[in-house]
């Protein structure tokens, strides 16, 4: 019996051990079986005006899971009509020790998720899917996120819009 329970302890102590090492794509798998309760919390949820061209800010990215994640927007009310489609451009640079690890221009969006049970409206817009860790690294990650073509269409929800980046329920 104490065998058992000892082995049993060591086993878990190796699992904890060996799930951050293991590759993102059976991370993600890992959390969709044993998902925790806070897996899809907003790392970052700010306003970020994707409607004003030039316009950059910095992010201090401090990731708790290795998994897939996404970034994009999403209104108060979810209120974005269903025939949107993202019209700007954006310049997404991830920083580790004032390095570039990993530049992508976003020119369209990847997914969209309805608002509740409201098929004519959106509540969410992914633009980019990422995985982290990042060159081994999953905390003190700066987001450098700059407008380089205005989507003027998302100037009306202003006053709501808001960036997210969050575990992504897709890789």
């Amino acid at each position: 019996m104490l065998r058992v329970l000892f082995g049993g302890i060591i086993c878990l102590f190796l699992i904890k051990y060996l799930v951050g090492y293991l590759p993102t794509g059976l991370m993600h798998s890992f959390h969709l079986l044993f998902q925790p309760e806070d897996l899809y919390q907003y790392i970052i949820i700010e306003k970020f005006p994707f409607y004003r061209r030039g316009y950059s800010e910095n992010y201090i990215l401090n990731f708790k899971y290795s998994d897939f994640y996404e970034l994009g927007f999403h209104t108060e009310k979810g209120n974005i009509p269903s025939d949107y489609s993202f019209k700007g451009k954006l310049k997404a640079e991830f920083i580790i020790d004032k390095k570039s690890v990993l530049e992508r221009e976003i020119t369209s969006d990847i997914r969209c998720y309805y608002s509740g049970k409201d098929m004519k409206h959106y509540g969410k817009v992914a633009l980019l899917n990422f995985p982290i860790p990042l060159k081994g690294q999953k905390n003190n990650i700066t987001l450098k996120l700059k407008v380089i073509k205005s989507d003027l269409e998302l100037e009306k929800f202003k006053d709501s819009i808001k960036l997210y980046v969050a575990v992504s329920g897709v890789p």
